[in-house]
């Protein structure tokens, strides 16, 4: 039997087979010919030579609105590449969607997913995956608040009891921070800079508070007026500035939801504090102003990037134990 889980995300897709680990980590894009058949998937998918007029780029869903049928078409590519499905195997999925995915299309992937050889399909959302991969007891009788970053999708959860009491959503997220940053350059410098390079200044500089020796680096744009090449100096300390208005108002955000919890769970959150992952919770130092400007523990996971697969890994894991038990 196979045993495979895909974490589905607006910026990126990752799949991970039970025993092997993650064979699939690349951005959500498909390519698509005229008819909307997959020609490729991830990096392939972006190689393409969109120059031609019947293969189409498509991240199903960074749209508005989500193309279902182009994420169904990526999900099969992905699943072809990595032979998830086999002849004489049975394959079991665990899938980690974002909560912009609404319900109804969740169960159509899922039907979709068994037609093409799923022998079971789970269908559950980043909130559940996070709170699994930080290794949470959501059994127990006592409320923990789990929270996930990410690039597209943030969200804060209450559980208690192997049940979620609440949730909330909003869009303080990667896309959020990279919007900041264009502003940014666009204001102070008249610079259109690309998303691969404000990725890099994330990933390298990301920083919430100050330091005597901020680390700086050279960021490269093209000039809004001139149309030329333009290069600027970037360091920790003008990052820290520019990312203020995020912190202040993901706490408000953090504030407001605890605000909203029953009398009940409050104490449970004040003592044992919110855990938290997602790629954008990366940032240095945003842990503790977080926990400055709330009032209670925002406590990051070792790997937040990665806790969702790291969940999918833990249910692949139980269900390969079960079955030996069996």
């Amino acid at each position: 039997m196979i045993t495979a889980g895909i974490d589905i995300g607006s910026d990126s897709i990752r799949l991970t087979i039970h025993g092997k680990g993650v064979v699939f980590d690349e951005p959500s894009a498909v390519a698509l010919d005229s008819k909307g058949r997959a020609l490729a998937a991830g990096e392939k998918a972006l190689e393409m030579n969109v120059a031609n007029e019947d293969v189409r780029i498509v991240y199903p869903l960074a749209q508005e609105q989500i193309d279902l049928k182009a994420l169904d078409a990526l999900l099969e590519e992905v699943c072809y590449e990595c032979r998830v499905f086999r002849m004489f195997q049975k394959t079991v999925l665990f899938i980690s969607y974002p909560t912009s995915l609404p319900d109804p299309v969740a169960e159509d992937l899922k039907d979709h997913l068994c037609q093409l050889g799923a022998s079971q399909v789970y269908f559950d959302e980043e909130i559940w995956m996070s709170a699994i991969g930080a290794q949470l007891d959501l059994l127990l009788p006592v409320a923990s608040c789990v929270m996930n970053i990410g690039h597209s999708n943030s969200d804060i959860a209450l559980f208690y009891n192997g049940k979620m009491i609440l949730k909330e959503s909003c869009n303080l997220n990667g896309k959020y921070i990279a919007q900041l940053l264009e502003q940014w350059f666009a204001a102070e410098h008249n610079m259109i800079v690309s998303p691969s390079a404000i990725d890099a200044l994330k990933r390298n500089l990301g920083n919430v508070r100050m330091n005597t020796q901020p680390l700086a680096m050279n960021v490269n744009g093209l000039d809004r007026t001139l149309k030329t090449l333009k290069s600027v100096v970037v360091d920790e300390n003008q990052m820290a500035v520019i990312l203020a208005p995020f912190s202040r108002q993901l706490a408000m955000w953090i504030q407001s939801f605890i605000n909203s919890v029953p009398q009940q769970y409050k104490r449970d959150i004040y003592e044992r504090g919110i855990v938290s992952s997602g790629g954008s919770m990366k940032i240095k130092g945003l842990g503790r102003s977080l926990t400055t400007m709330v009032g209670v523990p925002v406590h990051i996971t070792d790997n937040p990037a990665n806790t969702v697969v790291q969940g999918l890994e833990i249910l692949m894991s139980r269900t390969a134990e079960g079955r030996k038990k069996s």
